[in-house]
């Protein structure tokens, strides 16, 4: 608290100077001599109001020929100046043989001036407000007694720790919330696990497509390799005396049946058992799948591939339709065990 209280230029008062007493001080004399006034010059420097100044300021002091100002001693070498002017309006705090100018902005105190002071609210009494705590009900008198011995501290603290504890509620639901959209979102996505069977199941047949395929052109090999070699292990003693005898045969031009022979060789040897493969499209077909689009492609590639080899049987049998019974130029059955030995 302050030991001295200076008053310049403040109301009724030219330039006053207060020594306070340790205790209580009473402040005596005839009204509107000033009484009042301390305690508004204590206020504005405390509180910065009122905010106008034209009921602060001394009639003497027309347009602020002097500088208005209120000095409140903390000590012999501490003190906070309130000045106002027409150059100025703000603090001095003289501390430690140092001068601190600070501004007074709008209602604001400066930070530095609360806490030298450590005033509030409850340390102002005025002279027509109702009687000290009598006027008020038993619940304020303890609110102001708590803010007089700082146990209001304890309400802020409830009151910041109850704010908490709403917000900290409020994020709990919302917390909730997006735990139960999450557990929906999962819940939503059961499909997955069956999916990824599904999907397994796909990678197995593809597997089997792709071995299938290995084994198809494996055997296909395999059958040239036999048909080439059966070729070479037959006698063609006889069958060469016949071709003998028959390019000495004067003949017109017989390339039609010879183009024939040719296309019968040719659809013969391009024939592909596909029975087993057809049974195993069959079976996938009878699969039913979510998401078959890879499985659909390799059964499309079979179904043209089957659809190619009923062409080529499509052909071979017209080949065969087109060949005579019997050959004209040696009368022999012109079959399929007559083509081999020819060939």
């Amino acid at each position: 608290m302050f030991n001295k209280i200076e008053l310049k230029n403040f109301q009724s008062h030219k330039h006053t100077v207060i020594e306070l007493s340790n205790g209580i001080n009473v402040l005596c004399g005839e009204s509107d001599n000033g009484k009042s006034a301390v305690i508004r010059a204590v206020r504005w420097v405390y509180e910065n109001r009122p905010l106008g100044v034209d009921k602060l300021n001394s009639h003497w002091n027309k347009n602020f020929k002097e500088e208005m100002s209120v000095t409140l001693w903390l000590n012999e070498n501490t003190y906070i100046k309130r000045i106002r002017s027409k150059e100025r309006n703000g603090y001095d705090i003289f501390k430690d043989g140092n001068i601190i100018n600070l501004d007074a902005t709008g209602t604001d105190v400066p930070q530095q001036v609360k806490d030298l002071l450590n005033m509030s609210d409850v340390n102002f009494q005025f002279q027509l407000d109702s009687p000290y705590l009598l006027s008020m009900s038993s619940g304020e008198a303890s609110k102001y007694l708590n803010r007089i011995i700082h146990l209001d501290s304890i309400d802020s603290i409830l009151s910041v720790a109850d704010s908490h504890k709403r917000q900290i509620v409020s994020e709990q639901k919302v917390v909730e919330k997006d735990i139960k959209e999450y557990k929906d979102k999962i819940n939503s996505l059961n499909w997955l696990d069956e999916a990824n069977a599904m999907q397994k199941r796909i990678d197995k047949y593809d597997e089997l497509l792709d071995k299938n395929e290995a084994e198809q052109i494996t055997i296909v090999k395999q059958i040239a390799a036999y048909e080439e070699n059966r070729d070479c292990q037959v006698d063609l003693t006889e069958q060469k005396k016949l071709v003998e005898e028959i390019e000495s045969i004067e003949i017109p031009d017989f390339s039609i049946i010879e183009r024939q022979v040719k296309q019968y060789v040719d659809c013969k040897d391009s024939f592909v058992d596909l029975t087993e493969q057809k049974k195993l499209i069959e079976e996938i077909e009878n699969i039913e799948l979510p998401d078959c689009s890879s499985l659909e492609k390799s059964i499309n590639d079979f179904m043209k591939l089957d659809v190619e080899v009923k062409f080529i049987s499509d052909k071979l049998t017209e080949c065969e339709s087109l060949l005579p019974d019997t050959c004209p130029y040696c009368n022999q059955p012109l079959n399929k065990e007559h083509l081999n030995v020819q060939k």
